[in-house]
């Protein structure tokens, strides 16, 4: 499967009660590149952040030119209700979709304030990308 892309249509049964995501929305750990597993790295710890402790209201995402926002979230969102994956193969997955599908994700946190993802490296937003933004509450 090609991961570049959200699915677009998850059954709402899976959705619901997400039993087997691995190699369908989700990558097998081998999959995975050693840049989505190092903590090191900004998506990496915000996903991790997402899965224990959810995101600071005001989040916001702007997604890759071709990617359906909703979609994605959605996507994301059923791989962490998924109780197949280890915790550490969700992380890194997550990390992985989110360095694919959002070009700025802005998190009004210390930790993470801005993510910028150019699918290896991270570098700084402009203002007006941050104000063109919409909030994903």
């Amino acid at each position: 499967m090609d991961y570049q892309k959200p699915v677009e249509h998850i059954e709402p049964a899976l959705e619901a009660f997400p039993a087997k995501v691995i190699g369908t929305l989700l990558p097998e750990e081998e999959d995975i590149g050693d840049l989505w597993w190092n903590p090191q790295n900004a998506l990496p710890r915000l996903a991790s952040r997402w899965l224990y402790e959810g995101l600071p209201k005001g989040t916001r995402f702007m997604p890759r030119d071709g990617v359906d926002p909703e979609a994605a979230l959605r996507h994301i969102m059923t791989i962490m209700r998924s109780s197949e994956p280890k915790q550490e193969h969700k992380e890194a997955g997550v990390a992985m979709m989110l360095g694919y599908w959002f070009e700025v994700i802005y998190c009004p946190d210390p930790d993470s304030t801005l993510i910028r993802y150019d699918a290896v490296t991270s570098s700084p937003a402009t203002l007006n990308e941050i104000d063109s933004l919409k909030a994903t509450e």
